[in-house]
């Protein structure tokens, strides 16, 4: 199920995590932590500012994570397989060796009590390897193994061959091997991560090519780095740096998605966290059982947004954890699904007041200014590490991490652009110094009869590294990565494009922006072509290609250009059509043929001749015509239409009696048209009769009282009545007879 639950800025629950201090044979024991008095600041003070109010974002919504800690029983006739999370040949090493361990992980399914792995490096025996959810029941675990079926092969770095490594990773069932993945990964020795550095997702071929997965299941998605999903769980962690890192500054932006609120708050996992580790060179062994390593507390801070549960509502806080897992600080700070913010950490040595490392950490919000203030900051515990990379870490959280950039504490960098022989070039903003990653415009100007060829130069890191550089890009536009060295280099110049029209010359054209006549190489040139009326552009040919126009094109020379047109051909579409509109069979429409077979071309004249079925008659002409003669004319401009009205034919009934009667017709009045039926009944005075119809009557109809007419024609009719003649009775005089 997916709850939705208000995020509030109530005081927060702190869990607090015991230290740990490190006993004898590396195991390591709880203690209660000590806190560490923070020092003064010896750069100008701070004040620890409330977070500016999200916007934007989406209320805190509970998502329960995909991967339960529990063992599914396998369907019957599955067979375990194993699946890598990352294919191909694994590299390590190549940018520098961040921790002491290489990982690689993957997934065993489905999952019964009866499966088992082991794994072996270059040719070795095989060993154990812990499969999840491990360690399998609360409050100890599921930690680092937290999926069902989650495997982490962890091999140390000095384990490896330099140059090819093979590791075979086997699963069996009930004692019986039933898969087999080998996987042959590469370790370049000697190389330390170069500083300032910015891993940018959206350029990397892949993760390993700008940092190391140490857990969980992470993939690039739309230019930021996330776990996978349905693979929520316990310390997701990515490394990027060197091991042998001291001091150094980091900045990354982050968007929260949603927390595992099933699972996040429970015991081990304590809570859902989002943010950074610093001073970090691998887990370390709490249990000689331990295949995979689950220590974690000997860092230098782990600082993060740490969301906490009471009553059902979840609160958060900004919290810095040190050495041993003790909290150096903390402060309340809401914070918003679907926001990005900014985090900062700052890593120092030598600050006054404190024996180890000081740090410092922020978070606002993207797009406003950086606040000067730090939100936290502490020294470090005693004991800490010396050095270390840092970790991006996802405990328990849907998150993104964008680019990520790292550099030297303080770190400025220098750029300078200079033109050589036939121009000049200046750079933009035009400052002393610049920060790293800070965006830069190099533009190059070309003296008259010179070409811009490109740039050419070097890029050097904070440890004296040295890249060539080269564009041909003007303006270039380009992040700061170091000092920046570049040279505008051009060459003389001066060129023509040879315009050829096919089809249509003549009243076809094409424009060149600029007009020339004459260019300078590599100068950038747009080239439209423009139809006449009844023409298409169809494509180019020559210097450029496709169907495009406008097009754009670089001079490299003198150029040919071909624009291929080509006539258009328009559908003449005729409709015969009654005074409302409707489709009716009242006639026909004659145009006159084209003189194309493949159809009209613009200008052609076309003559309509509109004839009338019988009984119809023609009105006007409608749609691209219009008058009421039979014949008419229209100049094709195009796809037309036109439409002839045509309407059926008025009769005249003429109805006359002969004699005392009358006639009834049905319909009683007119109008009449072509086809209609009138039923007429003769109704006879008194004394009178009918006696027949006279006129347009069919014969067998003449001595009907009632008939139907079906009117093809004017039509005249005569109702004939007669009187009927009266007979007198005879009259006969009766007289009494009187007798005595």
């Amino acid at each position: 199920m997916i709850r939705r639950i208000e995020l509030a800025m109530l005081p927060v629950i702190i869990i607090t995590l015991l230290s740990v201090v490190q006993a004898a044979g590396g195991v390591w024991a709880e203690s209660a932590p000590s806190p560490t008095p923070v020092p003064a600041d010896p750069h100008p003070p701070y004040q620890a500012a409330p977070m500016p109010a999200a916007t934007g974002g989406e209320a805190l919504e509970e998502v329960i994570s995909a991967l339960p800690a529990v063992v599914e029983p396998a369907a019957v006739g599955e067979t375990p397989a194993i699946t890598l999370w990352y294919s191909g040949t694994p590299r390590f090493g190549h940018n520098g060796e961040p921790i002491v361990w290489v990982n690689v992980q993957g997934r065993v399914a489905p999952l019964n009590e009866n499966v088992s792995m082991t794994y072996a490096l270059n040719g070795g025996g095989q060993k154990p390897l812990d499969i999840g959810p491990m360690p399998p029941e609360r409050p100890n675990g599921p930690r680092r193994l937290y999926g069902a079926g989650d495997f982490n092969v962890e091999i140390a770095y000095a384990d490896l061959n330099v140059g090819s490594n093979t590791i075979v990773i086997r699963a069996f069932e009930n004692g019986s091997l039933v898969d087999t993945e080998t996987v042959t990964l590469t370790y370049e020795n000697g190389n330390v991560w170069r500083m300032p550095y910015a891993a940018e997702w959206s350029e990397a071929g892949g993760i390993e090519d700008v940092a190391q997965v140490i857990d969980g299941n992470w993939e690039i998605e739309n230019g930021a780095l996330r776990p996978v999903s349905g693979h929520l769980g316990y310390d997701r962690l990515v490394a990027i740096g060197d091991i042998s890192w001291t001091e150094y500054e980091f900045v990354v932006p982050v968007t929260i998605r949603s927390l595992d609120t099933e699972d996040g708050f429970k015991s081990p996992s304590n809570g859902p966290g989002v943010g950074v580790i610093a001073l970090w060179q691998g887990h370390f062994r709490w249990d000689e059982d331990e295949q995979l390593v689950n220590g974690w507390q000997d860092l230098g801070t782990l600082s993060w947004f740490h969301f906490s549960r009471s009553a059902n509502v979840i609160s958060s806080q900004l919290q810095m954890l040190g050495r041993g897992g003790g909290e150096l600080a903390s402060k309340n700070m809401a914070a918003a699904f679907d926001t990005q913010y900014m985090m900062k950490l700052r890593v120092e040595e030598g600050v006054s007041g404190c024996t180890n490392h000081y740090y410092r950490y922020k978070v606002w919000l993207a797009g406003q200014t950086e606040p000067s203030n730090w939100d936290l900051q502490s020294c470090g515990q005693n004991g800490e590490p010396a050095n270390g990379s840092f970790l991006l870490v996802a405990h328990h959280a849907e998150v993104e991490f964008g680019t990520v950039l790292v550099t030297p504490l303080d770190y400025r960098a220098t750029v300078t652009a200079a033109g050589s022989t036939g121009g000049t070039a200046t750079v933009t903003p035009n400052q002393a110094d610049y920060a790293f990653y800070e965006t830069a415009e190099a533009e190059a100007t070309p003296d008259s009869g010179y070409a811009f060829v490109g740039w050419s130069g070097t890029v050097t890191d904070a440890d004296g590294n040295v890249e060539p550089f080269s564009s041909t890009d003007n303006p270039l536009t380009f992040p700061v990565m170091g000092d920046t060295n570049l040279t505008a280099n051009f060459a003389e110049s001066s060129f023509t494009i040879d315009v050829t029209i096919d089809g249509g010359d003549g009243v076809n054209v094409v424009n060149l922006d600029p007009p020339g006549p004459t260019y300078a190489l590599n100068q950038p040139v747009t080239l439209a072509a423009v139809a006449d009326s009844g023409w298409r552009f169809d494509h180019w040919s020559g210097a450029v290609t496709g169907a495009v126009s406008p097009m754009n094109m670089l001079v490299g020379g003198n150029e040919s250009v071909t624009a291929h047109f080509v006539r258009e051909y328009y559908v003449l579409t005729t409709d015969v059509v009654d005074e409302s509109g409707q489709a009716v069979e009242a006639g026909v429409i004659t145009p006159s043929e084209p003189a194309s077979e493949d159809g009209y071309t613009y200008g052609d004249m076309i003559t309509l001749t509109a004839t009338a079925a019988t009984g119809w008659e023609f009105v006007r002409w409608e749609g691209a015509a219009s008058g009421q003669d039979v014949t008419t004319s229209i100049q094709i401009t195009g796809d037309m239409s036109v439409q002839a009205v045509f309407r059926l034919q008025e009769m005249t009934l003429s109805i006359s009696v002969v004699g005392n009667g009358g006639v009834l017709p049905e319909p009683e009045a007119p109008p009449y048209y072509y086809g209609d039926t009138v039923t007429l009944t003769a109704l006879a005075d008194n004394n009178w009769e009918f006696t027949r119809w006279e006129g347009d009557v069919s014969s067998a109809q003449q001595q009907q009282p009632v008939i139907s007419l079906t009117l093809r024609d004017d039509a005249s009719v005569t109702a004939v009545f007669t009187e009927v003649a009266i007979e007198e009775p005879d009259e006969e005089l009766f007289l009494p007879i009187i007798r005595k």
